[in-house]
């Protein structure tokens, strides 16, 4: 599918789009309208790897470049084109799937089922922070944000927001933070969080972040961007950050399916004030 056929999808085709379409187009594999899970099993599956990720197609790079071009530090050089270490998906398909049927495969799970479509569309997808070294990138965001997080982004969110609230609160500039922050051995941050921090600074507060990202979905008030990230189960900042408990995992795929197709609802609509 090309930027333009997109564009001309429907609001509702939009926001359940599912870009594992792409990657089977390209692998001449089918793929099952009936069956999502039985999809991304077989995507999850696939043996070429980072070249088969959704968040990094040529045609999710091309929404990024269209939503936030250059106005922000992805990069840690001049470049000013989104590359493949860009690509994020914000929610994991499979920690929480194997959370719940550990050795087992349920295709059934109508919540499940759901989610094994929205995990690949356009509402969990974000552009973050990648690094060139020796002419290759890399992301140190999306490397090793999984060991504190569990691919769960309310604890992401969680985060990025205590950084961003402490810049607004120290009345250092951003230079001087940045350099403070570099030279400090402070275990208040997550390692991912301080290797990423120009791309998160470059947001200055935490309500920029929010709305630069179309994540308003993801609070506990969506429209108050100042308000805390929404806890996709109770206790979870404070407890455990991953579970196997059932009711702990059918709260999160009530709230994450929602708030995935919500964002993606945002981004429709400003791709299309900018394509017009």
């Amino acid at each position: 599918m090309t930027f333009d056929e997109l564009m001309k999808l429907s609001e509702e085709e939009f926001i359940n789009y599912d870009f594992k379409k792409e990657i089977f187009n390209l692998r001449h594999l089918k793929y099952d309208e009936n069956n999502p899970i039985a999809n991304i099993i077989l995507y999850k599956g696939n043996i070429y790897g980072s070249l088969s990720d959704c968040d990094r197609l040529p045609l999710i790079l091309e929404i990024y470049k269209r939503l936030w071009g250059n106005e922000f530090e992805f990069w840690n050089t001049k470049q000013t084109d989104f590359v493949e270490a860009n690509g994020e998906t914000m929610n994991s398909f499979v920690t929480p799937y194997k959370a719940l049927y550990k050795e087992t495969y349920n295709l059934s799970n109508p919540l499940f089922n759901e989610y094994a479509i929205l995990t690949h569309t356009v509402g969990n997808f974000i552009p973050v922070y990648a690094i060139e070294k020796d002419k290759n990138w890399s992301s140190p965001f999306n490397i090793k944000r999984y060991s504190s997080t569990y691919d769960y982004w309310d604890i992401t969110l969680n985060h990025i927001k205590v950084i961003l609230n402490d810049v607004e609160d120290s009345n250092e500039s951003i230079e001087n933070f940045f350099k403070i922050l570099q030279n400090s051995n402070s275990v208040k941050y997550k390692k991912y969080i301080i290797e990423s921090a120009k791309w998160i600074l470059s947001f200055n507060t935490w309500p920029n972040f929010v709305e630069k990202n179309f994540l308003q979905s993801f609070l506990e008030n969506p429209k108050d961007l100042t308000s805390e990230p929404k806890e996709f189960w109770r206790k979870h900042f404070k407890e455990t950050v991953s579970t196997k408990d059932e009711n702990n995992l059918i709260e999160f795929l009530t709230f994450v399916n929602n708030a995935i197709k919500e964002r993606s609802s945002l981004i429709y609509k400003q791709l299309h004030s900018k394509n017009t």
